[in-house]
């Protein structure tokens, strides 16, 4: 059994518990909060388990293997680098760290003392999503040509980060994780409606040598709830709706042919209306499957991850420079 620290009981603090008390090779042992009503909120719901508001006990007890942190993102890089200095393995939630300066120093931290280091990104564990990188992978989609991809709702608004920090990371681990093409710049446009200094409508674009483009469109002050990607390939194309009880995905054999240009230099093409396929998938939580695969990276001692802070580092960069073109109002590069 593995003794775990929960630092962090807000709006995703009770799922993380919730599956480490279900799972059997865990043993919860503290929940650490710091606002008075969520402490509450623990206690009442976990009466086995020890309600702290100093993280710092957590750090103090030599027995605990593992510690998740659900807190707001400014606190992250202290309690991370904490946590690993006090030798235990570490899952935290995205966005991992405000910069990459941070992350880098937390990647050599966890190296050298042989810990496991994961950031959240929940999707990219779930069955879906697999499934997608199944149907990529095997090459029936063809070269994939862009990655368009929709996050919006009516909230939830944040005091500590704009709506690409808060919403991106879901979209970007997917991108990342479908596809190996690295992007070489990026164009981020966004307004606050606020006056708070903080974005709540953007639209960011990632930019290739490949004949490739990736966009994302995020937003707090949707009418209605949209969790939409849409992959293109020069065979087929895959919409992906993730609030869809069932049916989450559904493959085109759709697309263009291109015949020529006519004598006044028109470009002619041909379209092909084939079947759409709907890929059965497995209904399981992608975040019991995300933890499970954590436990077993102790247990093997594992380092690389598909959810490590190596590969979400690439994701706080392209957050970085977003808050940079957003600034300077221009493309940015990436390398």
């Amino acid at each position: 059994m593995y003794n775990i620290a929960v630092i962090g009981y807000g709006y995703w603090g009770p799922n993380l518990v919730r599956n480490i008390k279900n799972h059997k090779d865990c043993d919860l042992k503290y929940i650490c909060e710091i606002n008075k009503r969520y402490r509450t909120k623990a206690k009442s719901e976990n009466e086995s388990v020890i309600i702290l508001s100093d993280y710092r006990d957590i750090l103090n007890d030599q027995s605990i293997d593992a510690v998740f942190v659900a807190t707001p993102l400014d606190t992250h890089f202290e309690l991370a680098k904490n946590i690993l200095n006090s030798n235990k393995h570490l899952f935290i939630t995205k966005p991992t760290v405000q910069n990459c300066k941070q992350i880098d120093k937390l990647i050599k931290l966890s190296i050298s003392k042989k810990l496991i280091a994961v950031t959240d990104h929940t999707y990219i564990f779930s069955n879906a999503i697999n499934k997608i990188k199944e149907i990529i992978d095997s090459g029936e989609l063809g070269e994939i040509t862009y990655f368009d991809s929709v996050r919006v709702n009516l909230g939830i608004f944040q005091n500590d980060l704009d709506v690409v920090w808060d919403l991106a990371p879901h979209d970007l681990s997917i991108l990342f994780y479908l596809t190996k093409l690295n992007p070489i710049a990026l164009t981020s446009n966004g307004v606050s409606h606020l006056n708070n200094g903080l974005i709540d409508i953007a639209y960011l674009t990632l930019h290739y040598k490949e004949n490739f483009i990736a966009n994302f469109h995020l937003n707090w002050f949707s009418p209605a709830k949209i969790r939409k990607i849409i992959i293109g390939g020069t065979k087929k194309m895959i919409i992906f709706d993730d609030l869809k009880s069932d049916e989450k995905i559904r493959v085109y054999d759709r697309g263009i042919q291109r015949l020529g240009t006519s004598e006044i230099n028109k470009i002619l093409v041909e379209y092909r209306f084939g079947e759409i396929n709907i890929p059965k998938i497995l209904n399981q939580e992608s975040l019991k499957i995300e933890i499970d695969n954590f436990i077993e990276q102790i247990k093997q001692g594992t380092l690389n991850s598909i959810n490590d802070l190596k590969n979400s580092k690439k994701i706080i960069k392209i957050l970085e420079k977003h808050t940079t073109s957003i600034k300077k109002n221009k493309k940015i590069g990436l390398i």
